[in-house]
């Protein structure tokens, strides 16, 4: 039997970190329904509701006293999870030359699909305001991810809604430890990058 060539083991090490990235802190399965919570960090909708209906103010993960009760939508999870999901159904057909993405047909090969992958991450880790790669993340009560400095320059100049959705918000910010695994995971790729 054949060894798995590299560039595929690699690629299957990836896929691992980022499904590991994308489990609930409170099941440790993947997540499905993301939702952000108080403390940033990205739960499970069920799993996260549960507690906070049984009466639990901390943070299943801190063990901090959440700074709100509040559950937003979980943007960057979701388009994690749709890369995730992308990347599983074009690794069911490696072999092939070419495969379908998005309706239009894209060179297959492990090599092809981990290019177009990292390139769709390293995408979601932009800063909505500046689109540039986040340094210090950080997610804002309605569950969009920004630049720290910069959604915080938003609210010094007088904004008091979401420059992704309009609405009011508290200027609160929370630490965005999902981005941060997301990050250090497409470092970690591109420090490997293979030939």
């Amino acid at each position: 039997m054949n060894p798995e060539p590299k560039p595929a083991m690699k690629l299957t090490r990836h896929v691992a970190k980022l499904r590991d990235a994308l489990k609930c802190p409170v099941s440790r399965c993947l997540i499905a329904d993301p939702v952000v919570a108080g403390d940033g960090f990205v739960y499970e909708r069920m799993c996260i509701e549960a507690r906070l209906d049984f009466g639990h103010v901390m943070s299943p993960t801190t063990g901090a006293v959440l700074p709100h009760s509040g559950l937003a939508p979980a943007p960057l999870a979701l388009a994690a999870l749709v890369l995730l999901e992308e990347i599983d159904a074009q690794l069911r057909v490696p072999a092939a030359a070419f495969v379908r993405v998005h309706g239009k047909w894209r060179l297959g090969g492990t090599d092809a699909i981990f290019k177009r992958h990292t390139t769709a991450l390293q995408e979601t880790l932009l800063c909505p305001i500046t689109r540039e790669r986040m340094q210090t993340p950080a997610t804002t009560v309605d569950g969009h991810v920004f630049e720290r400095q910069h959604i915080e320059r938003w609210f010094a100049l007088g904004h008091a809604t979401s420059p992704m959705t309009g609405i009011l918000l508290l200027p609160l910010l929370s630490d965005a430890p999902l981005a941060r695994a997301l990050q250090t995971l497409l470092d970690d790729t591109c420090a490997t990058e293979y030939s």
